[in-house]
């Protein structure tokens, strides 16, 4: 039987661990070798398993599964378009919502405007209503945000365009979740 620092825990007691402990708690049982295939998809999402097991010194058939099992639970997998380089610009317009009416206009604005990619609610002073757009020229952008000034419910809006991405965090989110085992 696994003694009390070798047996997993639930993520909900993560927190009370120690940097030293290299079991991380979850329902899943991640350890340190999860952690490193972990960190190394984020760091390198395109890294072959046969990569992976010879930098990490382990059995092709171990990182096949653990990828697999991880790959199912905890990590997501995703194609990102670089609209940008299409001509494309994107932003983010910030409603504030009269309350009780934010998960319903979110939806309604996926449904009704094309060029709306996604929608969030919001905690925040100023917003709780937010939408990702993706639009050619400026006047379409204006257009956009004219339609939505117009909806009932909404008494502020704002925008704000994302000139350029300057990096990730992931492997940043995933030392802090995993308390940095390496």
């Amino acid at each position: 039987m696994k003694n009390a620092s070798q047996r997993p825990r639930k993520l909900s007691d993560n927190l009370n661990q120690s940097k030293a402990d290299k079991k991380i708690d979850s329902a899943l049982a991640i350890d340190s070798l999860d952690i490193k295939i972990i960190l190394e998809l984020l760091n390198n999402p395109n890294s072959s398993s046969s990569k992976m097991a010879k930098k990490l010194g382990i059995p092709l058939s171990t990182i096949q599964r653990r990828k697999t099992r991880l790959e199912r639970s905890v990590l997501t997998r995703k194609y990102e378009l670089n609209a940008h380089d299409l001509g494309w610009r994107n932003a983010e317009i910030l409603m504030l919502v009269e309350n009780g009416t934010a998960n319903r206009m979110a939806q309604e604005l996926i449904e009704k405007y094309d060029n709306i990619t996604n929608t969030s609610i919001r905690i925040n002073t100023k917003t709780n209503l937010a939408a990702c757009v993706g639009y050619r020229n400026s006047d379409e952008l204006h257009e956009l945000m004219e339609k939505l000034r117009s909806l009932p419910n909404v008494s502020n809006l704002e925008w704000s365009e994302v000139v350029r991405e300057m990096g990730s965090k992931n492997q940043r989110l995933a030392h802090l979740i995993f308390n940095s085992v390496e």
